[in-house]
């Protein structure tokens, strides 16, 4: 959340708008992605696993032969909202659909695409912490073949040519709910436990 708050303390050099924006994002766009248990976060990494595995097959099948959990990086990816793995411009333009459309999809359609414009790439690595190396990169953002960056105007055409709408997303996001409430169910008192899916933001 501290980089979401340094980006919106930049980009809108107020801080009071910048704290009502923050507040607008953790309430309300992203609920329960920062509540200590990270369960909206949970909820919306199973749903992203079940795209990946509809749309990306093969991805998929070599992540699991390489024992490479998509979570180890979407985790980032979403949290962040991609601050710190893709190019400026590119974060920009994603906070700006993601404030005007008010909900996370974007985040998964980016990850998707992500997945799209990498999957070669992906695809020859041939150890885990190759994978690791190629999908987080230390101190370096996201690249494609060659160290080629990824530049916003590509991104965004990926996002909404080859990437589809996620349409059934509420209804993958619901199957996922009694799952992550089970695994709440015998930690601290929590008040997800006994919010309706409207308050959990499903």
């Amino acid at each position: 959340m501290n980089f979401v708050a340094a980006l919106l303390l930049l980009e809108l050099n107020n801080e009071e708008a910048s704290f009502w924006v923050l507040v607008n994002l953790v309430e309300e766009v992203l609920p329960n992605y920062y509540h200590r248990s990270l369960f909206g976060l949970t909820v919306d990494q199973g749903v992203l696993q079940e795209y990946m595995i509809l749309h990306f097959p093969k991805i998929h099948k070599h992540f699991q032969a390489m024992f490479f959990d998509l979570a180890f990086v979407s985790t980032n990816w979403l949290l962040c909202i991609f601050i710190n793995s893709l190019p400026w411009d590119c974060v920009l333009r994603l906070m700006d659909i993601l404030l005007y459309d008010g909900k996370p999809d974007i985040l998964l359609r980016c990850s998707l695409a992500i997945l799209s414009m990498m999957q070669s790439k992906i695809l020859f690595c041939r150890t885990q912490e190759d994978l690791f190396n190629v999908m987080k990169p230390k101190g370096a953002f996201l690249t494609l073949e060659k160290g080629q960056p990824i530049e916003a105007a590509h991104l965004m055409k990926v996002i909404y040519t080859k990437i589809p709408p996620l349409l059934d997303i509420q209804e993958r996001r619901a199957k996922h709910l009694p799952t992550q409430l089970a695994k709440l169910r015998y930690s601290k008192a929590s008040p997800l436990l006994h919010a309706t899916p409207q308050a959990q933001g499903l």
